[in-house]
């Protein structure tokens, strides 16, 4: 029932991501149910891609961790008629902070609309796991 990728939400994005390397990226069409200003993808609705596809990104990487915080940069409106692309990756990891990014770009105008930046953080019992774990492996 995600909003942003459960395929049984009815009032959903219906997100389906796939990895491609560095990257993990979904497209998405927008409905007219997700409008803000006439003809302009809600602002809301591009921060959720923008969210969803950073967190999705590590939860399918084992790290099933909330967003600490997020900003985003809107470059210019998202119009309703556009199909959109959306791309997260990791920027940096120090110590128990990952900090990733993500853009969302409209494939119909080729340009991007969105940039985001989040930071999330690894709760001291899994990066205690993930260090016993890389101990044992070797």
């Amino acid at each position: 029932m995600c909003f942003g990728c459960g395929s049984d939400n009815p009032w959903g994005l219906k997100l389906d991501f796939r990895d491609e390397g560095v990257k993990y990226v979904a497209e998405f069409t927008p409905r007219a149910e997700y409008q803000g200003y006439p003809g302009i993808l809600h602002g809301g609705i591009v921060c959720t891609l923008l969210d969803e596809s950073m967190a999705r990104m590590l939860w399918s990487r084992g790290m099933k961790l909330p967003t600490g915080k997020l900003e985003v940069r809107f470059r210019r409106p998202a119009r309703l008629d556009g199909h959109f692309r959306v791309e997260a990756f990791v920027s940096s990891q120090e110590g128990r902070i990952i900090s990733c990014s993500s853009v969302l770009k409209d494939l119909t105008r080729d340009e991007v609309v969105a940039e985001g930046r989040a930071t999330f953080l690894v709760p001291p019992q899994m990066a205690l796991k993930a260090k016993d774990d890389n101990q044992s492996a070797g």
